[in-house]
């Protein structure tokens, strides 16, 4: 045998027992058992990634109007004469 078929033939056997219906049945999950208790908790794992992910928003926002309050603010007092402080 040489080594150019050695992949093909690996190939074959991946395909093989990769159409092989007991391996390609699917999970609770991915089939949609509303009460199995992984899909309950993959919907609580999406749910707080969404949650985390508003979160992360939200804060990045907040900071970007403090900032924007922070240097109107400081325009202000730079354009009364003052020192502007830190």
């Amino acid at each position: 045998m040489n080594a150019r078929s050695t992949p093909s033939i690996a190939l074959a056997i991946f395909f093989a027992l990769w159409s092989y219906p007991a391996v390609s049945l699917a999970c609770a999950t991915c089939f949609g058992a509303p009460d199995d208790p992984m899909t309950k908790g993959l919907n609580m794992a999406v749910f707080v990634m969404i949650g985390v992910t508003y979160v992360v928003i939200i804060s990045m926002l907040a900071m970007f109007v403090g900032l924007a309050v922070r240097a109107r603010r400081r325009t202000a007092i730079a354009q009364q004469g003052e020192h502007v402080t830190c």
